[in-house]
Formats: C-alpha cells, structure tokens, sequence
C-alpha cells in the first residue's frame, strides 16, 4: 500500500510512478479514498466501475448526478390497413379502409367511420412514418396525408397547406402511387388518408401503414 500527500487542493492530482500495480491510498482534504491500479494501465476508484450491459447507453441525470446505463426502448407501434372502401359520407375527402392487415403496440389507434372515414390518433408523442398507396380505375387522381385537418370536404390540394404533410398525382389510370410523410406528433394528433375525393379502387393495392419510428 502507497500512500499519496495528504493536503491536495480539488482538482490537483498527484500520482506516484514507482507503482505500476496494486492499491493506492488518495487523500483529498483530509478524505481519504483508495485507488486501485491495475496491470493493463486501468485505474479504479473506491470500486470496479460499472460497464453496463450490451446494448445500454449512458444517459446524463442532470448536474451534479452521476450518470446511468440505460437500456434503449426501441418504437414497435404500427398499424397497416388495405382494400379501399370510398369516403366518408359526410367527410367526402377522406379515405375508407375494409381490413386491419396487422396492429401493434397502444400509440395509434385507428377508427373507420362511414361519416368521417379513416382517421389515426396519436396516443403517445414522438416521429412517425405514414406509407400510402391509392388510384383510381379511370383516371387520373391524387390524394396524400393530412394532419389535424379541419377541411374534411376539401380537396387535399386545396387545403390549409400547414396540414398538408404530403401530395402525390398518379401518373396516369390504373396505376397506383405513394404518398410518404414523415411526421412529429403530438398526444391527440388526428393523422388522415386526405383525397381529391377521386379514388375508387377497392383492391388491396389501396394501402396505409402508419409507425411510430422514434
């Protein structure tokens, strides 16, 4: 055991080269902690460090806290639904869906209404990824995302441009398109499959996929 000056002033640190290995005693305004030198060059206070588990980061807990492992907790909430099923009777823009493809996770929960059409409402906040595909039968057509739109009856093109989050034309009849849009959401986000009112197809090529990414 080697001992190192007492009376160091915070922040001074001495270190004693003839020992390459072993316990050391450091004394800091008359507290005394002991040092521990390893043979590969480490140095341990008072203790083995804590290293965490594979996968953990370090995450900061405010001045004058020591930092902690974290696991991360990586997004699994998604839902995807497909077959076009017309729009809303009384919200005429907005897309119908018939089947709930697949659902995971609590933060979206989607409702399809005859009258108001399909709408996703964000329960928990973060960044999300909309994926939707659409045409129609005979022509021409656009359509995209809307978010919190009040506009329900309007066109997507011709709405608040704030909440549109995307807007995609097929190139031409018969040939579906995607429209993507990469969203922050708050708690009580409405997320819309907003039209033109012109798409028909009722195949499952007319497709959404919404998932919290972050």
């Amino acid at each position: 055991m080697s001992t190192i000056a007492a009376g160091i002033t915070s922040g001074t640190a001495l270190v004693n080269t003839g020992d390459t290995t072993g316990a050391l005693q450091l004394q800091v305004n008359g507290t005394t902690a002991s040092v521990t030198l390893a043979a590969n060059g480490s140095v341990g206070v008072g203790s083995t460090p804590a290293y965490g588990t594979s996968g953990q980061v370090l995450t900061s807990a405010g001045t004058g806290s020591a930092p902690t492992w974290t696991t991360l907790s990586l997004a699994n909430d998604s839902i995807t639904v497909n077959t076009g099923n017309g729009m809303g009777s009384t919200a005429d823009k907005i897309r119908r869906f018939t089947t709930t493809v697949a659902s995971s996770g609590t933060a979206i929960t989607y409702a399809d209404s005859a009258a108001n059409g399909a709408t996703f409402t964000i329960n928990t906040a973060g960044l999300y990824a909309v994926v939707y595909t659409d045409y129609n039968s005979g022509a021409v057509t656009n359509y995209g995302v809307s978010l919190n739109s009040s506009q329900l009856t309007t066109a997507i093109g011709s709405i608040t441009v704030a909440t549109r989050m995307s807007w995609i034309y097929t190139p031409s009849a018969n040939t579906p398109a995607t429209a993507v849009a990469i969203i922050y959401c708050a708690v009580n986000d409405v997320i819309r499959p907003h039209t033109s009112g012109t798409p028909n197809s009722t195949d499952a090529l007319v497709y959404l996929k919404i998932s919290r990414i972050a």
